[in-house]
């Protein structure tokens, strides 16, 4: 008996296609992501927080966290969220 192949490329009779709306296909991928919508706009809240905040070192009057910021930014600690 001869084999046929199943569907439109190779592989396809253990790896087939799937066809539907493109509404479905979109409501399935935005209802499996949601919770991870949700963590990430709470990781953002929270770093633009972070960011907002005055984080000024001062020690004996003088203004040391500039030579801190750029002592991490040359070893590549850098995250953005230095003081000014």
């Amino acid at each position: 008996m001869a084999s046929f192949p199943i569907g439109e490329y190779a592989g396809a009779s253990t790896n087939p296609e799937i066809v539907a709306p493109q509404s479905i296909i979109r409501e399935t991928v935005t209802e499996g992501n949601e919770g991870m919508v949700a963590v990430l706009a709470q990781i953002l809240e929270v770093a633009q927080k972070i960011a907002e905040k005055d984080t000024t070192v001062n020690l004996d009057g003088k203004k040391i966290s500039d030579s801190n910021n750029k002592y991490n930014a040359n070893r590549g600690y850098n995250l953005g969220l230095q003081s000014t």
